[in-house]
């Protein structure tokens, strides 16, 4: 199994409602680089943080 692609896509709602739907590690990472700063909290950073360790191969993207 690919240690980056999830074992079913996420979809979240963003902007205006608008869903996203991520399939892999990178593109949730590719979201919370993304997400406004004003808006980030302590759960921001560790989903943050569980991203950049699946990327390394470090945890699987189901973790």
């Amino acid at each position: 199994m690919n240690h980056d692609r999830f074992k079913e896509p996420v979809t979240l709602l963003v902007g205006m409602g608008l869903p996203a739907r991520l399939e892999t590690v990178a593109e949730a990472y590719a979201l919370l680089q993304d997400w406004p700063a004003a808006s980030r909290s302590s759960a921001h950073t560790i989903a943050l943080n569980a991203c950049k360790a699946g990327i390394a191969g470090e945890i699987d993207a189901e973790t």
